[in-house]
């Protein structure tokens, strides 16, 4: 079996998230931009990383690959 996952978050949570880093951010346009553009396709396990850690994320991940995962949103 062969799992894709669209790791995606609303474009304010983006947006701030960017505008806190102290190196590598991108700016607000950059990130609408690819916000707008970016989107899962096909059988990608779409993931909201806005309410969940890192952590918890890689945790989503291993247990959808465990139970052959499914299409919806985690």
């Amino acid at each position: 079996d062969v799992f894709t996952f669209f790791i995606t978050a609303p474009l304010k949570t983006l947006i701030t998230r960017d505008a806190t880093r102290v190196i590598k951010n991108k700016g607000s346009e950059v990130i609408t931009t690819f916000h707008a553009k970016i989107k899962p396709i096909g059988e990608d396990i779409v993931i909201d990383s806005s309410q969940h850690s890192i952590e918890q994320i890689v945790l989503m991940i291993i247990r959808k690959i465990k139970t052959k995962g499914n299409s919806e949103v985690i």
